[in-house]
């Protein structure tokens, strides 16, 4: 018997020994799974942060669509696209969302432009964002500020190495009045503007000649292009005006040619019609 109840009393220390080898075993590595734990819940809480702030964000830019399409149809703007800039809301947008100089703010205020035109409401962030476009608006809605604003503020300052913006109209009389807008937009800042006429596209060589802003006729620029007296190929911005005239006058042959002389691979082309 007493055989017996020593081996009862080994057994039974035996087990209270795995039992606290298991406990212990436990113990160990509990601090693991707690970390694990906590790291699961960190993860699940920025999972819910992050699905969260992009909820937050699917509603602002639900909010701001349909604020920019209220603005559109306020307007009556109508356009056609992808991923197209929203509408100015007023020209003091210019400068906080497009970093305009405080020149051209002025001179649009002393010349008279308080508030935008649909037209220009549109084209204006379409071209500062590197948009090209066609803007139909009829005549007197402010087509010329709609172009001549946002290439005067991409091309900053004059330089002297080549042509690097081209208005193509149908008319000297146009060509001269956008040659004048340009002018007076851009007072304050030494932009050398120049009116293709008959003089100058007969006498000028324009290789030498400095010029940041070209306003022509087909007719002449076409003219100093056959006999190489210019080079196109580093204008950054190419506009045609009243392109329905352009194109109803027969003038596709000399378009073509200027098209094609401006080589610039970055080069933003606009069409504006008034029809």
């Amino acid at each position: 018997e007493e055989a017996v109840t020593h081996v009862d009393s080994v057994q039974t220390k035996r087990k209270r020994s795995q039992k606290q080898v298991n406990l212990s075993a436990i113990d160990l590595f509990k601090p693991f799974t707690d970390d694990l734990k906590s790291r699961q819940q960190q993860e699940e809480e920025t999972t819910r942060n992050c699905n969260a702030l992009k909820e937050q964000e699917r509603k602002f830019e639900a909010k701001m669509v349909e604020a920019n399409n209220l603005l559109r149809k306020r307007f009556r703007i109508h356009v056609c696209g992808h991923n197209i800039p929203p509408p100015l809301n007023n020209f003091e947008e210019l400068r906080s969302l497009y970093s305009c100089k405080l020149y051209l703010l002025k001179n649009m205020e002393n010349f008279g432009f308080r508030e935008p035109t649909p037209v220009q409401r549109q084209v204006i962030p379409a071209m500062l964002s590197g948009r090209e476009c066609f803007a139909c608006a009829p005549t007197g809605s402010g087509k010329t500020l709609a172009f001549a604003l946002p290439i005067l503020m991409k091309l900053k300052s004059s330089r002297e190495d080549g042509v690097r913006s081209v208005v193509l109209c149908p008319t000297r009389e146009l060509a001269k009045q956008i040659t004048l807008e340009f002018k007076l937009l851009s007072k304050g800042r030494k932009f050398r503007i120049r009116l293709m006429t008959k003089a100058l596209s007969r006498c000028a060589d324009f290789l030498h000649l400095p010029c940041d802003i070209l306003v022509s006729t087909p007719l002449r620029l076409d003219y100093v292009l056959k006999h190489s007296r210019i080079d196109l190929s580093k204008v950054e911005y190419l506009v045609l005006d009243e392109s329905d005239k352009l194109f109803e006058l027969g003038f596709v042959e000399q378009i073509d040619s200027v098209v094609n002389a401006c080589t610039n691979p970055q080069i933003l082309r606009t069409l504006f019609s008034a029809t």
